[in-house]
């Protein structure tokens, strides 16, 4: 996936959250739909997309569905093979990296990817933290020295991309967002008084500081607590992971 925006993860928030209540409506369930948080990965053109390309080909024969890529079901190798694959898929950016002819650019791939991920390879990508920068060493530094700040805010050091548009989410859509997936009012948001509402509480910052941008003086100044614990809501992974911050950020 390629923009020139940064707004992926809005995208990604409204995958997990508005698609997944529909499906799951459709489907008579409930629960997660996909395993875990997306992950975004910049990757460098040239051999780190192929290769990237490949390990992501050979998921399923990694699990053991099937012995090889194109016989997988949900799998686009079989498009990167033959003509008159779905409309919709562009091969053509990834075949132009093994030559101008067609045919011969399917045969070179096929091979490239059925020679499997390198070791060294496949384990940075299958490391329980996953690299966010895919890339040679240069193109790193240079993303780091371009796009990359240190920003000091309370008493923490939070490392943030920069664009040209910060996209912010309105006060009020978050307010009713947050009331309505919590079934509660925004008086007892801000002033808990029980364990419930101090967890409610913490939703409500998490959400203020990713889709706000709030920052720490702010979230102080309207829930009245301090940068230390701040931080350790937004370092709680269960947060994040709760069904209903998904629906919220798609809602927002």
């Amino acid at each position: 996936m390629e923009t020139p925006r940064v707004n992926l993860s809005r995208a990604m928030r409204h995958i997990n959250g508005v698609y997944t209540q529909r499906f799951n409506r459709h489907s008579q369930r409930d629960g997660h739909l996909f395993r875990g948080r997306y992950k975004a990965i910049l990757v460098e053109e040239d051999a780190y997309l192929v290769e990237l390309v490949r390990y992501i080909h050979l998921n399923a024969v990694k699990a053991g569905l099937v012995t090889r890529p194109e016989r997988y079901e949900w799998s686009s190798h079989r498009d990167y093979l033959k003509e008159g694959g779905r409309k919709w898929l562009s091969t053509g950016r990834v075949l132009s990296y093994f030559g101008k002819r067609r045919n011969l650019a399917r045969r070179k791939f096929n091979q490239f990817v059925m020679e499997g991920v390198p070791e060294e390879l496949q384990q940075r990508l299958d490391a329980a933290r996953s690299p966010s920068v895919f890339s040679s060493k240069n193109f790193e530094e240079w993303i780091e020295w371009n796009f990359v700040k240190d920003i000091k805010d309370g008493d923490r050091g939070d490392v943030q991309y920069q664009s040209e548009h910060v996209c912010k989410v309105s006060l009020a859509n978050l307010q009713k967002a947050l009331c309505d997936s919590l079934d509660t009012s925004w008086k007892d948001i801000i002033c808990p008084t029980s364990l419930k509402g101090r967890q409610q509480r913490a939703i409500a910052i998490w959400c203020y500081r990713t889709f706000m941008k709030a920052t720490y003086s702010e979230i102080f100044g309207l829930f009245g607590v301090k940068p230390a614990r701040i931080s350790r809501i937004m370092a709680d992974r269960k947060i994040a992971d709760l069904d209903v911050v998904e629906y919220i950020g798609a809602a927002v």
